[in-house]
């Protein structure tokens, strides 16, 4: 018996140190099945002929190497590091897949999704893809308003219900915009209150980091 309690109280003080060192939110599919996708990774889609296709390999006859696929990261939140840096790059499990035709103009768009240690889920999101654009253009424009370079991107998913933040890396600093991804069905949770304040604005990096901190409560 007293050995059991002994068990029970390693757990507890193992969960609080964990806790206290990382906090991870949204990574809704499990550590498992969060990591980059890779050229030993295969495309679940129905309505290719073939059995599956590699990740990187062409799609209905489109080039689609693994530099055109569009991370969808988490975030681990660290509270002493920039908010770039929260970023977990090594728990990606989704990601937006845009096919160009020779001429460079858009043909299709996928969204994947991790559902085994070496398989996609794909299916087409269109609809994701524009709102993504919409929100990226918007950054765009308003840190050419500020006379700011833009060096990088980075885009978020913070909350499970489709709240997606893209993160601007620039030479006046971070900035971002909040924008409501399109559910396409199933389950959706409610959001964090207070999370719809920062929708669709131009935000900068304090109220990014009030929102991170907002979101992973």
């Amino acid at each position: 018996m007293s050995r059991i309690l002994l068990v029970r109280c390693l757990v507890i003080v193992i969960a609080i140190v964990c806790s206290a060192t990382a906090v991870y939110f949204h990574i809704s599919h499990g550590s498992d099945l969060s990591h980059p996708a890779s050229a030993s990774d295969r495309l679940d889609l129905f309505l290719l002929d073939e059995d599956y296709i590699i990740v990187g390999d062409p799609l209905f006859r489109y080039d689609a190497p693994l530099e055109n696929y569009i991370p969808i990261f988490n975030l681990r939140r660290n509270d002493d590091a920039s908010i770039y840096d929260w970023i977990d790059e090594s728990a990606t499990a989704q990601y937006y897949l845009p096919l160009y035709g020779e001429d460079g103009v858009r043909q299709k768009i996928f969204f994947l999704m991790r559902t085994s240690e070496d398989v996609f889920e794909a299916s087409r999101a269109d609809v994701f893809f524009e709102g993504y654009l919409e929100a990226k253009t918007f950054l765009e424009e308003e840190c050419a308003a500020r006379g700011v370079s833009i060096n990088s991107f980075r885009l978020i998913q913070v909350s499970d219900e489709g709240k997606e933040v893209i993160i601007a890396n620039t030479d006046g600093g971070l900035f971002g915009v909040l924008y409501n991804r399109p559910m396409s069905g199933g389950y959706e949770s409610l959001p964090p209150e207070g999370l719809y304040d920062y929708l669709d604005r131009f935000l900068n990096e304090d109220e990014l980091r009030d929102l991170f901190l907002l979101a992973s409560r």
